[in-house]
């Protein structure tokens, strides 16, 4: 335990967690499996305890309800075969291409010109000492140039400077699942569509979770209300049982957006109430379907095809044994679902804490706040380029100083 608190005690946490911006509440990070909340720690006990008192207040209902939207998002991380591909291809992407940065120092024509500096100033120790500054001022300037060079347009962070290919590969994804299909369907519109159903129809288990939904969604940016517009206008007053079910099996191909309305429409031939178990069996049996590339299935069997991605072994392991009775399928297609788990490994972390759940260690926890800030581009090189910078300045005037004012 000692040790434990040691190692705690080197991490200073407001480094590695994100900032998030005044209007956002909640946001889940997929890389490391970590929950972001805009409050501090005592903010989240005080609201904790008025739920267990039923004296919520207005907020209090909006930070549930962003929870559980955020809370999808991991579900579909850990459980879906299109997600978890998706994450497993970024992680690897990361690994392949991390590597140290150039050293400035070991630059050959740098190296040749201080040779020749430090030759014509003999033993004169002045001489020597512009020769280091002269030296110190050329590594900070090639450092700041190799580092612009190496990330990305507008990227100011330590790590997009290390591994620009990920963020690069990152932002393909993200222009890729923009990309609406005929049906006016993007596959980002199919995984927050079903974020916001799924969230209305936990806090909404026996009443109308249609008019909060749809009332959220006039709020929201158009990607949000695309799942909601096609389901209705294919199924009608059935869309909200058959989203989520639907989407738990379109989440099984690598082009979910175009699988959506085939399996919507499966579905919509089974009496009310009765498309959950509809979509059991379709789950156990895929189809191939025109335009919705390849069959991914799972979570479970694109783990088994890939070991490079843990983060998420123990909800794997707990749907794949059916664990509580909950499979895959379940926990996407079913929000009660969820309640029946026995435990969840989702952390929360505010603004200066985090908060352990589901069996995760600490060791674990602190890990993944690393994996997260890199994810998130915690890390500025502003601050290093802004000393770089003054110290050039400095330099500089020392020189013109000299020249100038030689006596």
């Amino acid at each position: 335990m000692e040790q434990a608190k040691d190692r705690d005690r080197t991490f200073d946490l407001k480094t590695l967690i994100k900032s998030l911006t005044s209007d956002e509440i909640g946001k889940f990070e997929p890389m490391s499996g970590l929950m972001l909340l805009n409050l501090s720690s005592a903010e989240f006990h005080e609201a904790s305890v008025r739920f267990a008192a039923n004296k919520v207040n207005d907020d209090d209902i909006n930070l549930m309800r962003i929870i559980n939207h955020e809370t999808y998002h991991f579900i579909q991380t850990g459980a879906s075969g299109y997600v978890f591909d998706r994450q497993c291809r970024l992680l690897s992407t990361f690994k392949a291409n991390l590597q140290p940065p150039p050293d400035p120092a070991e630059d050959q024509e740098l190296k040749a010109f201080i040779t020749v500096m430090r030759a014509n100033a003999g033993d004169d120790p002045d001489l020597n000492l512009r020769v280091d500054r002269l030296e110190a001022a050329l590594i900070i300037h090639k450092t700041i140039e190799l580092q612009n060079a190496r990330a990305l347009p507008g990227d100011h962070s330590a790590i997009g400077a290390l591994v620009p290919e990920f963020f690069r590969h990152m932002e393909e994804v993200a222009e890729r699942e923009a990309v609406r299909n005929a049906d006016g369907l993007s596959i980002r519109g199919v995984l927050e569509g079903s974020a916001v159903a799924w969230a209305h129809l936990v806090m909404c288990p026996e009443g109308d979770a249609r008019a909060g939904m749809e009332a959220e969604l006039a709020t929201l940016e158009p990607v949000y209300r695309e799942l909601y517009a096609l389901t209705s206008t294919q199924v009608g007053d059935r869309a909200v049982e058959l989203m989520l079910p639907a989407v738990a099996l379109a989440l099984c191909y690598a082009e979910p957006h175009n699988a959506y309305r085939p399996m919507v429409r499966a579905l919509a031939a089974t009496p009310s109430g009765r498309a959950l178990e509809c979509g059991q069996r379709i789950a156990a049996n895929l189809p191939a379907l025109p335009h919705a590339g390849d069959i991914l299935g799972t979570s479970i069997e694109v783990r088994r095809r890939n070991d490079v991605y843990r983060i998420y072994d123990s909800f794997i392991q707990d749907i794949e044994s059916r664990r509580c009775g909950v499979d895959a399928y379940a926990v996407l297609a079913e929000p009660a679902a969820l309640g029946r788990m026995d435990r969840f490994p989702i952390v929360m972390v505010t603004t200066d804490s985090f908060h352990p759940a589901g069996g995760v260690s600490r060791d674990e926890i602190l890990a993944r706040l690393v994996m997260m800030s890199l994810a998130l581009r915690v890390a500025s090189r502003k601050r290093a380029e802004v000393w770089g910078q003054r110290y050039l300045d400095a330099w500089g005037r020392d020189v013109m100083t000299r020249l100038l004012f030689p006596g």
